[in-house]
């Protein structure tokens, strides 16, 4: 068998799992985003960070780049541009693009144009960019070595035919296993990412629908937004008679595909509470919740697994009143009544999981409002947001978010806290789940 010498570059190529690192060129007109991704990559690899493209084309001249990551929206040059631009000086570099949602059809049809292998959205994870990345490196490398295997054997095929034919035969071999492999892989990749839209969709047919909620309310609105496509906030609505019903906004214990399954053990434990075990007091569910998660569910006292929760009972007394009954699981309770906001503080116990408090209990306070009043409850995702300075939003801004939008009818009220929300957050990644329900009464 006859064995060639692996060319100096693909020797470079392979020393990626040793000590050497690839070089990642970042184009973005905003000094603090570059110096983040400085920050967050700098450890796994060789940061070039630049503002301007003349600047990005002389690193490119100057160095062996692998990878180009650039920003779409720049004043001088759209990254789309940037990127058309490299193709023909540079074409074996793997081209990425950062996006914001109202730029990303731009991109998709810029796609081919461009040499884009891939385009990541605005606000970015951090493990989700290095996944993406290091899944590049890896097309590179084979890229790299596949096209000078090619390139080598067309060359001296003619001359060589039967001296190179075992290695070609073991060339075409790899080469079919790596596609066998890539092709199991994104099959593999496909069903995960349909099972988890699936049960996104599960998730979502499992929440109150509007029209449920509209019978018994005046009006009402909701902000859901999961850190990843499932999540692990939910709220829970039932209705047991023409005058009563009871509402929970619920933070179960992580996020993503582990979050979504815990809120879907959660929602069939509040409907459980009610039905089956026929409980009425808001703290006597807790606890019965607790209770299930702690003993039967999970078992045993080293369990992590739990939830937050902000559980109310209403009674319609008459056409102007309601009888109002709350318990939280460390969550408040928020309400607009003759103008001012009343807020009640949950019980300091968790429900499942550790806890620090063991034999605490839930409390619950009951209160009388009127037609017209406002209550809110939420997850601390809400609060826990982050802006560029790493401070959080905070209950404060939260209580003055809610106390200057409560005249507006609920559709408006929801959109400027949205938008109170992203101002506050800018590019700044999320952290978790958001939930917040409101009910006018």
């Amino acid at each position: 068998m006859f064995f060639y010498k692996t060319p100096p570059h693909i020797l470079f190529i392979r020393m990626k799992f040793t000590s050497n690192k690839f070089n990642i060129l970042y184009l973005d007109d905003e000094q603090s985003n570059l110096e983040i991704f400085r920050i967050s990559f700098k450890r796994d690899y060789n940061i070039f960070a630049v503002t301007e493209p003349d600047e990005a084309f002389e690193v490119l001249r100057n160095n062996q780049i692998h990878v180009i990551l650039t920003d779409q929206q720049m004043p001088i040059m759209k990254g789309t541009e940037f990127l058309e631009k490299t193709l023909e000086e540079f074409p074996d570099i793997i081209r990425m693009i950062l996006t914001g949602y109202a730029d990303i059809q731009v991109v998709m049809e810029a796609i081919n144009k461009c040499g884009i292998y891939k385009y990541i959205t605005k606000p970015w994870e951090r493990s989700d960019v290095k996944l993406v990345i290091d899944k590049a490196l890896e097309t590179y490398r084979i890229r790299m070595e596949n096209q000078w295997m090619i390139d080598n054997l067309e060359k001296n095929l003619t001359n060589l035919e039967q001296k190179y034919f075992d290695q070609l035969k073991e060339a075409k071999e790899y080469a079919r296993k790596l596609e066998k492999k890539n092709q199991e892989i994104s099959a593999i990749r496909k069903k995960i990412d349909n099972n988890i839209h699936y049960a996104s969709k599960i998730q979502q047919a499992l929440l109150p629908k509007d029209s449920d909620l509209s019978t018994f309310f005046t009006e009402h609105f909701d902000i859901v937004a999961p850190l990843d496509v499932v999540s692990g906030d939910f709220y829970w609505f039932s209705k047991i008679s023409d005058h009563e019903a009871y509402l929970a906004v619920v933070d179960c214990t992580g996020h993503g595909v582990s979050g979504s399954l815990m809120s879907i053990i959660g929602y069939n434990l509040f409907s459980k509470a009610i039905r089956e075990h026929n409980l009425r007091e808001p703290k006597d569910i807790l606890e019965d919740i607790h209770q299930e998660l702690s003993n039967h569910i999970f078992g045993g006292t080293s369990n992590t697994d739990g939830m937050d929760a902000a559980l109310c009972y209403f009674k319609r007394l008459d056409d102007d009143q309601f009888k109002v009954v709350f318990s939280g699981a460390k969550r408040p309770f928020f309400a607009i009544e003759d103008n001012f906001l009343l807020e009640i503080q949950g019980s300091r116990k968790s429900i499942g999981g550790l806890q620090i408090h063991t034999n605490g209990e839930y409390t619950q306070h009951t209160i009388y409002l009127q037609k017209g009043d406002q209550i809110y409850l939420f997850t601390d995702g809400w609060t826990d947001v982050a802006n560029e300075e790493r401070k959080k939003y905070g209950l404060k801004r939260l209580k003055e978010l809610i106390i200057n939008t409560k005249d507006l009818p609920a559709e408006e009220q929801k959109i400027m806290m949205m938008q109170d929300l992203a101002e506050y957050k800018q590019d700044t990644p999320q952290r978790d789940d958001i939930l917040i329900v409101s009910v006018r009464l």
